[in-house]
């Protein structure tokens, strides 16, 4: 494998490591990316080779799933976090 297509191969890896750790990624990388699963495995395996544009298809979409679904996430947090809150001072 060559080393620009494995380190492509590693980066794909990481991103999708990274997205599936947030709510609802699966639906949003699937509507967002027009590929099946079966060509983002060989792209990580390196057993196929996506093209420039696929490439740069492929950051945009996790970059935004990454973004997106990070900041609902966040914003879930803060809305728990607020509710433990308001929920503690009625019972001090």
């Amino acid at each position: 494998m060559e080393k620009k297509q494995k380190e492509f191969a590693e980066i794909v890896s990481d991103a999708m490591a990274r997205i599936k750790q947030l709510p609802g990624w699966r639906k949003e990388f699937a509507s967002r990316f027009n590929k099946s699963n079966a060509t983002i495995s060989n792209w990580k395996s390196g057993k196929t080779k996506p093209s420039e544009e696929d490439k740069l298809h492929f950051l945009e979409v996790v970059t935004g799933i990454a973004r997106d679904l990070g900041a609902n996430r966040k914003k879930l947090i803060d809305r728990k976090e607020r509710a433990m809150e308001e929920y503690s001072q009625l019972f001090d």
